[in-house]
């Protein structure tokens, strides 16, 4: 049978799009599912025939704040299909299509040249809206000092990306 690899941002897509695609794989087929997001995120790292749960993964997968790059998650899942033996390789990309995902344009292009012999790529690009959709676009350190054990003060700046307003917006801040 076949495999398939399916990676995308979840921001909007809910598991519509993923059912369709699932939907269509051929008897016999297996599947692993990655999250495209600053790094690939493994939701079933290695191909499994129980396309029932790689549904119930999708649906139940949870959305990160992080940034999101389509082109380490591309070569991830590249790299899932070249150690699996199918007669069939195929990678479903289900994406919103922002912008900031294809930062590395030319790499993804690149990726899809050298393995289009081999394995099949398939972008499907959704529209659906997103209701809330913010995102840190500023971060900037108030005082010009940072002193151990004392606290310190960000500036931060946060955008609205969707045409629903927001308000209260909580933002937090890690280290390490």
């Amino acid at each position: 049978g076949g495999s398939a690899s399916l990676s995308g941002t979840l921001h909007g897509i809910g598991g519509e799009a993923a059912d369709q695609v699932i939907d269509l794989l051929p008897t016999g087929s297996s599947l692993a599912v990655v999250m495209a997001s600053d790094a690939p995120i493994d939701l079933i790292p290695q191909p499994t025939a129980d396309l029932n749960l790689a549904r119930g993964v999708v649906h139940d997968a949870k959305l990160s704040g992080r940034a999101t790059d389509l082109y380490s998650s591309l070569r991830h899942a590249v790299d899932i299909l070249q150690h699996h033996p199918a007669a069939r390789r195929e990678i479903y990309f289900i994406t919103d299509a922002q912008a900031a995902g294809f930062h590395q344009f030319g790499n993804i292009q690149q990726t899809l040249e050298e393995t289009h012999g081999d394995i099949k790529t398939t972008f499907i690009l959704t529209r659906n809206k997103i209701d809330q959709n913010v995102g840190v676009t500023a971060l900037h350190m108030s005082a010009g000092l940072c002193v151990v054990g004392q606290p310190i003060r960000f500036d931060v700046q946060v955008k609205n990306f969707a045409e629903t307003e927001t308000r209260d917006v909580r933002v937090t801040l890690t280290v390490d």
